[in-house]
């Protein structure tokens, strides 16, 4: 959820510690969160609007139009925020993040805050305040000096007021003479002893949330871990507060953007319709021609001349050179069957006499003894003569380009 608000109150709560606290701006939804979880904050310069990062909220959820973050100033966008005046209008996404603490199953916590990591913890110590509830609360604040604790007199405030909430501070270097709670005050780092007495010896019955730098939570957990605190019981969330790396997206870079793919696409349909151009209309699909169009390609002008010339013979009567070859041999078979019909009847049979040959056999009959006799001369019938078979008449025909061809 992104909502508006108004900054009205900026101030340095330590040396290098901001508190913003933000108030709902009109007609603006509510950012809804629960106790240690974070959002994102942006805000506006010279009309335009900055990058979002990301900050823990260390109010109340209690607090109904207002929200609260502490930051510490690292880095240009932190010192922008530094700079801003109280009225600005700031944007607000979220929340974020499962750091959370729940106030009906954990009934004994202990914090353990590094530095800034302070911050998720006094949304959960504010609320408990806020709500009245009596969970056993111990916060075990890790600071390099006295000069850099948060909220300093707020919690000396809580830790009056319920007896259920304790602090303990401790201190990496320096003194520590504007500390008044001096029971409750240590020199140096972490312990396994500090932890032993935050949870009262009972580390499987107690829930450990840490966070802080990367080297500050490797230490808590290892000591933990080597005082069979089940991992379970253990939530944990690194605070570290980088340099922006990230790049500011604002108006400029979307029109640069929309105006560079505007021209790329613009590009893009000049050249494909070049293109098209250059292609023969030959090769195109047919729709792609346009059907009122004339053919210009040179090869169809070939094609074109060539069936006119062929149109222009057969108008003609002219023959090609195959149907006038196929006309001269049925011309020269028609010849051949006049001379065999022409010629004479051969003659079957050939003489054995010197004299010739004769066109008859003749058949001898004797009368009796007087020595008289007489012959009947027979003719012979003349072969039929062989009718020729006529050569099959020629097959023509003509192809759709007016073309005839004869087999």
């Amino acid at each position: 959820m992104l909502a508006k608000y108004k900054l009205v109150k900026n101030q340095n709560i330590t040396p290098s510690i901001i508190s913003l606290s933000l108030e709902r701006a009109v007609n603006q939804p509510m950012i809804s969160f629960q106790p240690g979880q974070y959002a994102t904050i942006s805000y506006y310069k010279h009309g335009r609007r900055s990058a979002e990062r990301c900050f823990s909220i260390a109010s109340s959820p209690t607090s109904q139009n207002g929200v609260e973050f502490g930051i510490r100033v690292a880095g240009k966008f932190t010192q922008a925020l530094q700079k801003l005046p109280e009225g600005s209008t700031m944007l607000v996404r979220g929340p974020y993040g499962g750091f959370v603490f729940d106030a009906q199953y954990e009934k004994r916590v202990v914090l353990c805050a590094g530095g800034i990591g302070i911050t998720p913890f006094m949304s959960m110590i504010r609320y408990a305040a806020a709500t009245g509830i009596d969970n056993e609360i111990t916060l075990i604040y890790s600071i390099r000096n006295q000069d850099e604790i948060a909220y300093y007199d707020e919690l000396n405030e809580i830790i009056t007021n319920h007896k259920n909430i304790r602090v303990f501070f401790i201190i990496g270097e320096g003194t520590i003479d504007k500390v008044h709670l001096s029971h409750y005050m240590y020199s140096g780092r972490i312990t396994p002893e500090i932890l032993e007495r935050a949870c009262n010896g009972l580390f499987g019955l107690t829930s450990f949330f840490l966070c802080g730098p990367p080297p500050f939570m490797g230490a808590v957990k290892s000591m933990l871990s080597a005082s069979g605190t089940p991992n379970r019981n253990v939530i944990t969330e690194e605070f570290s507060q980088g340099k922006q790396k990230g790049k500011k997206h604002g108006w400029p870079f979307y029109v640069y953007v929309v105006g560079g793919a505007g021209a790329m696409a613009v590009s893009a349909s000049i050249m494909v319709n070049d293109m098209l151009k250059t292609i023969p209309k030959t090769i195109l699909p047919s729709q792609l021609e346009n059907t009122n169009s004339k053919p210009i390609s040179s090869r169809q002008d070939e094609l074109d001349a060539l069936i006119n010339s062929l149109a222009s013979q057969l108008s003609t009567g002219g023959d090609s050179p195959t149907l006038i070859s196929v006309n001269q041999e049925v011309a020269d078979a028609e010849a051949k069957i006049a001379q065999i019909t022409s010629q004479p009847t051969a003659v079957n049979n050939k003489s054995s006499g010197s004299s010739g040959s004769a066109s008859s056999t003749p058949t001898s009959s004797s009368t009796g003894s007087t020595g008289s006799s007489s012959s009947t001369p027979t003719t012979s019938t003349p072969a039929p003569t062989p009718t020729p078979t006529p050569a099959p008449a020629p097959k023509c025909t003509t192809s759709a380009s007016g073309v005839t061809t004869c087999i």
